[in-house]
């Protein structure tokens, strides 16, 4: 028998971006701080539940106030950590001629396969 070991590559689960906390649980973790010690989470939730639907709209809207907040910051820092954002930030800050950005550009997103997929020759046949 040989000694021979084979292995497939099978690609994990692509990682999936957490959702941003809507307002009651934006809600929830702040009441977290007034939690007695001596009552249990699942009892915790259901007062801070009850709590949650006694509430006014107004009170109600500062939590959507800082759910949009959130919201926006996190989309912000999305688009500022995009690859055109960083590729244009390299090409700035080494003030390369156009006719060397272009080339910066597609050699930078064809090596880190920031296209559709990776390179054509990149794929086992």
């Amino acid at each position: 028998m040989s000694d021979c070991i084979f292995y497939t590559y099978q690609p994990g689960k692509p990682v999936k971006e957490k959702r941003h906390p809507n307002m009651f649980f934006l809600y929830r973790k702040d009441m977290m701080k007034y939690r007695p010690l001596h009552v249990n989470m699942s009892k915790f939730s259901k007062m801070v539940s009850k709590k949650w639907k006694e509430l006014s709209e107004d009170q109600k809207m500062r939590w959507q106030r800082e759910y949009h907040e959130r919201r926006d910051k996190k989309l912000q820092i999305a688009v500022s950590n995009s690859p055109t954002e960083v590729i244009s930030e390299i090409q700035t800050a080494a003030a390369i001629p156009n006719s060397v950005n272009n080339d910066l550009t597609s050699i930078m997103k064809g090596d880190c396969f920031l296209t559709e997929g990776p390179p054509e020759d990149f794929l086992f046949q």
